[in-house]
């Protein structure tokens, strides 16, 4: 599925979300799928204007969701797309603890702040 292509196309509203607060880039980002089609969802989603900042009521964040996950073409792109890196869920984790206690150490890599 398409999130991002449908909606730009058809003029629905890319953050608009179901009543359990979730928005298409946020289920983008929970899905397991990191094929190609996947990789186009998201830029489609964030070329569209999707909200990055966007969370759900546990404050879980797209940014969260791609550490879990191990998905580090997630993480790059919705740093560069302007994700806060900074924002807790309600257990007060971040998007980098989220990738160091599921052992991915891409995603730790690209969430970890540089030191000079």
């Amino acid at each position: 599925m398409r999130f991002g292509a449908a909606s730009s196309r058809s003029g629905a509203k890319v953050n608009r979300a179901t009543s359990s607060g979730w928005t298409a880039l946020l289920i983008a980002c929970a899905s397991k799928n990191t094929a190609h089609c996947w990789f186009s969802s998201l830029r489609a989603l964030l070329d569209a204007g999707a909200d990055v900042q966007a969370a759900l009521e546990d404050g879980w964040t797209a940014l969260m969701f791609c550490a879990e996950r191990g998905n580090a073409t997630g993480v790059r792109e919705l740093i560069a797309a302007g994700a806060s890196m900074n924002a807790r869920n309600r257990a007060g984790d971040n998007a980098l603890q989220r990738a160091i206690s599921s052992d991915h150490a891409e995603c730790v890599e690209l969430l970890t702040p540089l030191r000079t």
